[in-house]
């Protein structure tokens, strides 16, 4: 993002809300592979061994990587079966999700359950899943990730990964207070559960 670069380049203070690899930005976020992994160890451990995965964003976006990461983790680590024809790359939008749900089930690849590294996402891919009169969690289980608000309110209410939004910006509020009080400042990256 050149306009990360330009507030680097001129010291302004900045601290991210997730991770850019390569920059000297202090950085706050979440151990997105680890929870992603938990996550998809849910389905497994509710019977699931055909586990799809729509992504948050497409792979160049660090948290999207690294919550596709963690879906591999989860799968080798169980000896289940990872077939590219069944991970699809959203693009922050319910519109994404609905579109690759459709793609997935169109594919006639088989699978009982699917990741979904967003609840945007997934919000798109639950209407696509009703469209196709398929029902969750009978034939379809979904989880998401981040824990909107609106994750809550879907019929059923889809399961999710919970983000400590507070503790994020606590953190990083913190690190700019000490830029604009002068203290020198490393580089520091907070990961949180």
């Amino acid at each position: 993002d050149d306009a990360l670069s330009a507030l680097e380049d001129h010291d302004f203070p900045t601290v991210l809300m997730g991770q850019l690899p390569g920059t000297g930005l202090c950085s706050v976020d979440v151990d997105n592979r680890k929870a992603a992994c938990e996550a998809v160890e849910h389905l497994i451990q509710h019977g699931h061994q055909r586990i799809a995965c729509i992504t948050n964003a497409p792979p160049l976006y660090t948290a999207a990587t690294d919550r596709l990461n963690g879906y591999k983790d989860a799968l080798a680590s169980q000896g289940l079966l990872y077939k590219e024809s069944i991970i699809k790359y959203g693009e922050f939008s319910m519109q994404s999700g609905y579109q690759r749900m459709q793609e997935l089930l169109a594919s006639q690849e088989k699978f009982s359950a699917a990741f979904i590294g967003s609840d945007q996402v997934a919000i798109g891919a639950l209407a696509a899943i009703r469209e196709n009169k398929l029902r969750v969690p009978e034939d379809i289980a979904v989880v998401g990730f981040d824990d909107l608000p609106g994750a809550f309110y879907n019929c059923p209410p889809l399961t999710t990964v919970h983000i400590p939004v507070p503790q994020l910006a606590r953190h990083a509020s913190e690190y700019l207070i000490k830029m604009l009080s002068g203290n020198p400042i490393t580089k520091e990256q907070i990961i949180l559960d």
